[in-house]
């Protein structure tokens, strides 16, 4: 990491986090498209239900003791990275994830009636992250392989901040969810 003319070794693991909210963003200034397409995945997080509210209520409402413990170590994280890296993905699959990812980049009105609904389609590091989240799935699905269905298990949170859409997808209400949707359906599912 680099600070003015200061870089710091970060150390293993090491990952960023960022939150946005949606109501009170003003005075911030948006990210670039380019800098976006940096972050692994976009999650939205909804409000909770009920039962959710009370019980954080009756978690952070009253005073006590807080304990955090370990769930993973560093060496046993760098096992499931390279237990993940043997994860099998067949030709098809790969090709499957290139073709959502290229769909989206598409300029043919015609062929592809969401294509005026999006400015900026995704971009290559989509595909990566696609594949690489495809074989996490499959991972913790306790499969050695990746399935179709792994790939749209995470397609929505890997591309919804990577497409930029266009005035007529806003006016109309449109979100990127919308647009991933339309895009799977003119995808053949290997």
């Amino acid at each position: 990491m680099t600070i003015g003319d200061t870089s710091y070794q970060l150390g293993f693991p090491f990952f960023v986090l960022a939150t946005q909210n949606p109501i009170e963003h003003e005075g911030t200034y948006p990210l670039p498209e380019a800098q976006l397409d940096r972050f692994l995945l976009k999650l939205q997080v909804e409000y909770p239900s009920t039962e959710e509210e009370l019980s954080i209520l009756r978690r952070m409402g009253r005073p006590r003791e807080i304990r955090v413990n370990k769930v993973i170590d560093p060496p046993a994280l760098q096992d499931i990275q390279e237990t993940v890296s043997r994860i099998r993905v067949d030709e098809r699959i790969e090709e499957y994830i290139v073709a959502i990812v290229t769909a989206t980049r598409t300029t043919d009105r015609g062929a592809h009636p969401y294509a005026r609904y999006i400015e900026y389609g995704a971009s290559p590091r989509a595909s990566i992250y696609l594949f690489r989240c495809a074989k996490i799935v499959a991972l913790f699905e306790g499969r050695s392989y990746v399935l179709p269905e792994d790939v749209k298990a995470v397609v929505k949170i890997v591309l919804r901040h990577r497409l930029v859409l266009s005035y007529e997808a806003e006016s109309e209400e449109l979100t990127t969810d919308d647009l991933i949707d339309q895009v799977l359906k003119t995808i053949p599912v290997p």
